[in-house]
C-alpha cells in the first residue's frame, strides 16, 4: 500500500460520523470532569443530536433542507427544552448557587449551616 492510500483510509475513517461523535464525547467528558460539574453530562444527548440525528436546527441562521422538514416540530420542542435547561444551569451556577458555611467564623454576618 502506498503512503497516500493509507492517508486516504485514515481520513475516511475520521470522517465517519460515529467516530467524530466518539471523539466529541471523550473531549466533552474530559471537560466536564475538569470542571467537576457533573450535571453537564446531560449535554451528551445534544452532541448525539448534533452528530447523528439532526433533529434540532443548531444552525438556525440557515434554511433547512427539504428532507429535514419532517423533524421540524419535534426539533423545535427539543430546542426549547435544551435552551431552558441551559438557561436554568446558567442562572443556578452564576446567580443563585446554594452554599453552606462550614464554620461559625462568620456567625455574626451569616447563619451557620
Amino acid at each position: 500500500m502506498s503512503f497516500w492510500y493509507k492517508i486516504r483510509l485514515i481520513w475516511s475513517f475520521l470522517k465517519n460520523r460515529f467516530v467524530r461523535l466518539s471523539f466529541a464525547i471523550i473531549f466533552y467528558s474530559i471537560l466536564v470532569l475538569w470542571i467537576q460539574n457533573y450535571w453537564l453530562f446531560a449535554g451528551i444527548p445534544v452532541l448525539f443530536d448534533m452528530y447523528i440525528t439532526h433533529w434540532v436546527n443548531w444552525r438556525f441562521w440557515r434554511k433547512r433542507r427539504k428532507d429535514q422538514t419532517q423533524y421540524k416540530i419535534r426539533g423545535e420542542l427539543l430546542d426549547i427544552l435544551i435552551i431552558a435547561v441551559i438557561i436554568a444551569i446558567f442562572i443556578r451556577s452564576f446567580f443563585m448557587e446554594p452554599y453552606s458555611i462550614p464554620t461559625s467564623s462568620m456567625e455574626k454576618t451569616l447563619n451557620v449551616g
